[in-house]
């Protein structure tokens, strides 16, 4: 039975000398530094240190997969095929946890077991779950049955390139049933045109990202532009009817809470226009809920809806940085590749760093961050409106 020693948390020779306190028969496998060989094979809810994610069953081969690939810290990883996730925890060791992991498999239950070990060890990765399609390449009406368990996902994104259709309006009921947090974009939100009550039947909570036409087809409006012109009134209404938090998207963003509280995003740029770039809103969405979420598990107060608020303003930020670098062309690649700059110049600013950027300085007439996140600040003929920097 091989085994592979978590590096970033323990050594092999203080593992070895805690199987054998235990009284198991161990030695050193000369594939590498992190590899033991236990004598018998055992149940590892008996080995020390494997509840603590100390220790993982991997064998010595297949941890040559990450030793080849040698991830750097920051480093953007894609793990295929990576069930039950071996390699996928063994990447995220080499590199302490610092990595933009995507585990993707095509088989849902056994991506339940990745989920189970990154818990274990204690490292997040998104997981992306892949759905059986028809023969018009459309997701299967019995696409539902391919989904993982829920139970222990923080956050569920659901509807970029998802498609219409039966496969599809069965998949997103079944996540509005099941998910402690969901995430809704495109399609996921289209499949309701027809009974957008629907949207108000959710277990947990909910975010809606919609476009003007989006908006209107769940009850904002006849069309898009009347949507468009009546969001002041329509998006806080139907977040309270819904009881979500919903992301008017366009110029002027609204971010509306169930609880009545509303936010405005002033920053914008031609750049946000791009294809791809709300697929990459609705990502950024889901992180900011997941931290929000984690903070509160430490028992820090959690805020889903300011959570959501903060990770719109970033995404324009960074639009807006990203198209001054490309000349207003930019893509959503370029988008993902200006957000850790656009962050770090906040950070930066709001502990006495490096001045903002272009993209985050505060310009006339707008109200501070520091002013912006507390709830209830009245902003420019809109009391009780909120507006970022």
């Amino acid at each position: 039975m091989t085994l592979r020693v978590n590096l970033a948390r323990s050594s092999r020779e203080a593992m070895q000398r805690r199987l054998r306190e235990a009284g198991h028969a161990v030695t050193e496998h000369s594939s590498g530094p992190a590899a033991l060989v236990l004598e018998t094979a055992v149940d590892v809810e008996r080995l020390p240190g494997f509840s603590e994610g100390l220790l993982s069953v991997q064998d010595a081969a297949a941890q040559w997969a990450a030793r080849l690939l040698a991830p750097r810290s920051g480093e953007r990883v894609l793990d295929a095929c990576a069930a039950p996730g071996g390699k996928t925890g063994h990447l995220l060791e080499s590199a302490n946890g610092d990595l933009q992991l995507t585990a993707l498999d095509v088989d849902g239950a056994r991506l339940g077991r990745v989920r189970d070990n990154l818990r274990r060890l204690g490292y997040p990765a998104a997981m992306v779950v892949g759905l059986p399609g028809n023969e018009h390449g459309a997701v299967a009406a019995n696409a539902v049955s391919a989904l993982p368990p829920l139970d222990g996902v923080d956050v569920v994104v659901a509807g970029p390139g998802l498609g219409p259709g039966v496969g599809t309006a069965r998949v997103v009921a079944h996540l509005r049933r099941s998910a402690r947090r969901l995430v809704l974009d495109a399609d996921a939100i289209n499949v309701h045109r027809d009974a957008p009550e629907q949207l108000a039947e959710h277990a947990g909570e909910l975010v809606l990202t919609p476009h003007e036409r989006e908006l209107a087809r769940i009850g904002g409006g006849a069309d898009g532009p009347d949507a468009w012109a009546r969001r002041v009134e329509q998006v806080p209404r139907l977040a309270a009817e819904l009881r979500a938090t919903i992301v008017a998207k366009g110029p002027g963003t609204i971010i509306a809470a169930p609880d009545g509280r509303v936010w405005v995003t002033p920053l914008g740029s031609p750049a946000l226009g791009s294809g791809g770039t709300g697929d990459v809103l609705a990502g950024i969405i889901a992180a900011a809920v997941a931290a929000d979420a984690a903070a509160a598990a430490r028992g820090t107060p959690g805020d889903l809806p300011l959570a959501v608020a903060r990770a719109v303003w970033w995404h324009a930020a960074a639009g807006v940085a990203a198209g001054a670098d490309r000349g207003q062309r930019s893509t959503a690649t370029d988008l993902l590749a200006a957000l850790p700059r656009t962050l770090g110049a906040l950070v930066a600013a709001h502990s006495g760093g490096a001045p903002m950027t272009d993209a985050t300085r505060l310009r006339p007439g707008k109200l501070p961050w520091e002013v912006w996140q507390t709830p209830g600040t009245p902003a420019t003929g809109s009391p009780s409106w909120s507006s970022p920097s």
